[in-house]
């Protein structure tokens, strides 16, 4: 037993070891600019930036819950968003270190350190299958390092980078139905109720289709040896599952079902964020090999184009006749037969609604009527939550994970031709090359600039309780550089777009904002000034230079001359030093 613990915990160590190296490689030159610049580009990653930021602020220094939105969509402060309660994981991870490290290189750290940690854990999934270390490093650098995974990590979608719960999730609830220990069940349903709280995407597009196809698929083929004691074991897993992570949910299914989230529903964007069938096949438009390919460079932006970091959809050149080496040598597996399944329905699931090939959805005519083909994901949008959900495309991470153990079983079925241990190792490192080689999404990594002009920094040191207006406000880059700013000066901002916005929201800031509007007749220093917002900030990076000139001469009119100017931004100060009104303070 000895020696098995310890050539498990050596091959775990390599793995880890392996992914941090792939990790510095394929993101570079990420590691020598994690205090400057944010990793991939300056979109999304700085909404995650914040949430974090605001895990703490909201538990540690004001006491509420971190549904509260009271420090963005000023001067809304009644805002209430329970998808971060019941998506905290990723803030809870970031509080021992944001002290230290700071909102933006605590960003960085958990992006990196999750890339690394799924080739281990993706490679301990494999091998429960595979029994080859070798072959199971193979599906675990897939795993870890795929074109979909790194496209969402480049567009600053660290949830679906954060990943490297789900094969031991996966794992455990295996181990589970095989051993019918209560023990391994409730380990099993700790990391699945930690996994649930990763975010709410994922329970809806990983999650409760890998639990649902999972126990279907078992239950039917061992019906016959089901037994009381597997039954007691499987449902320890979910009812542990249940607890560890009901508690955060909660809010979030009293909120939905009394009406009170209608903002969160999504009328468009379910078949443009769906995969294109052709998607499959086609590597990524950003490959640093690939993309010199006019013909396949030319197909591949038309895939991604509607999306671009939401579209990749990848399944590898080097993967697929590995996967049908797997399925084809170990098909009489159940196992093999369920992975299979597991990777089909959810590639068809990621499809969306309806068919779309080439990026066109596909029509029929037949006497004078024109329809398109649905697909299954269309019942699932009648369901509670689906209907929320325009990114059915995010299915394709189950997607991979089913694909990196049928991977990896091809790979240990083409080494094991191999006679040589050493043969089988570097035959080993050269599939994992070639795997991996073949799903880079981009390279090198872009970074986003992330410093911070000199005025954030000084109104962090200013202990008022006051708000700052940044215009434009509906401009989607600088909304992302407001919540990343905001992180730095800590004080109530009046953008900041946290996953959706309340119409009641939007109204508040569209009424502030006129305030500050050239040509309003408003009197802007006492109008802001009643509202508590002491700076009003113009981002030069949006406005193009007449509307730049206009704001700029009509709020040194009505509040004075510039307080701050640089290449970024141009400050104005509110006279009399104005502070949030009471009644908008109170509870926060």
């Amino acid at each position: 037993m000895k020696g098995a613990y310890g050539k498990a915990i050596t091959a775990f160590v390599f793995d880890l070891c392996m992914g941090l190296l792939f990790t510095i490689l394929l993101t570079a030159p990420a590691v020598r600019f994690l205090d400057t610049h944010v990793v991939g580009y300056p979109l999304d990653g700085f909404e995650y930036v914040w949430k974090m930021w605001w895990m703490r602020r909201s538990l540690l220094d004001l006491h509420i819950s971190p549904a509260r939105l009271a420090y963005v969509d000023y001067p809304y402060t009644a805002g209430s968003n329970p998808h971060l309660l019941a998506s905290p994981l990723l803030g809870l991870l970031a509080l021992p270190v944001e002290s230290w490290l700071g909102p933006l290189q605590t960003y960085n750290a958990i992006l990196l350190s999750s890339l690394a940690l799924s080739w281990p854990t993706g490679a301990l999934l494999c091998y429960a299958f595979t029994r080859d270390r070798s072959a199971a490093s193979v599906g675990g650098a897939l795993y870890a390092f795929s074109a979909h995974r790194m496209a969402h990590a480049v567009g600053g979608h660290l949830p679906q980078a954060t990943t490297f719960l789900f094969p031991i999730m996966a794992l455990l609830m295996w181990r589970t139905w095989r051993t019918r220990r209560l023990r391994t069940a409730l380990w099993a349903g700790l990391v699945l109720g930690l996994s649930v709280l990763v975010d709410l995407k994922h329970v809806a597009l990983f999650i409760a289709p890998f639990v649902v196809l999972f126990l279907g698929f078992w239950a039917w083929t061992e019906r016959r040896s089901l037994g009381w004691a597997r039954v007691r074991a499987s449902g320890a897993a979910l009812g542990v599952g249940a607890l560890v992570a009901g508690p955060f949910f909660v809010p979030l299914v009293l909120d939905r079902f009394q009406g009170k989230l209608e903002f969160f529903y999504m009328s468009t964007g379910t078949v443009r964020h769906a995969a294109d069938l052709l998607g499959f096949v086609i590597p990524s438009p950003e490959h640093p090999l690939y993309s010199r390919w006019p013909a396949v460079y030319g197909l591949s932006q038309r895939l991604a184009e509607p999306g671009w970091h939401e579209n990749v959809f990848y399944l590898g050149w080097v993967a697929i006749p590995l996967a049908v080496i797997g399925v084809w040598r170990h098909w009489r597996e159940r196992s093999t037969r369920f992975w299979l399944l597991l990777v089909l329905v959810s590639m068809v699931l990621a499809l969306g609604p309806v068919l779309k090939v080439g990026e066109q959805v596909v029509t029929w005519q037949l006497g004078g009527r024109t329809g398109t083909i649905p697909l299954p994901y269309a019942l699932l949008q009648g369901l509670p939550f689906y209907d929320w959900c325009r990114t059915p495309g995010r299915m394709f991470t189950l997607t991979m994970m089913g694909w990196s153990v049928l991977v990896a079983l091809g790979a240990g079925a083409v080494t094991s031709r191999l006679h040589s241990g050493g043969l089988q190792m570097a035959a080993g490192l050269l599939l994992i090359a070639l795997v991996v080689g073949d799903q880079v999404y981009t390279w090198p990594m872009p970074l986003g600039d992330a410093q911070v002009p000199a005025f954030y920094e000084h109104l962090a040191e200013d202990p008022a309780d006051f708000a700052v207006l940044d215009l434009p406000l509906w401009e989607g880059r600088c909304e992302r550089y407001q919540i990343y700013y905001a992180t730095i000066h800590g004080h109530r901002i009046v953008g900041g777009m946290i996953t959706r916005r309340s119409s009641e929201a939007v109204a508040e800031m569209r009424r502030v904002e006129k305030m500050a509007v050239p040509g309003s007749g408003i009197d802007a220093a006492r109008a802001l000034g009643a509202e508590g917002i002491r700076y009003v900030v113009l981002n030069k990076q949006c406005l193009d230079e007449e509307g730049l000139g206009q704001y700029s001469a009509h709020l040194a009119d009505r509040l004075g001359p510039s307080v701050y100017d640089d290449t970024w931004i141009r400050a104005y100060e509110v006279p009399g030093k104005p502070t949030v009104p009471t009644a908008l303070r109170e509870g926060t």
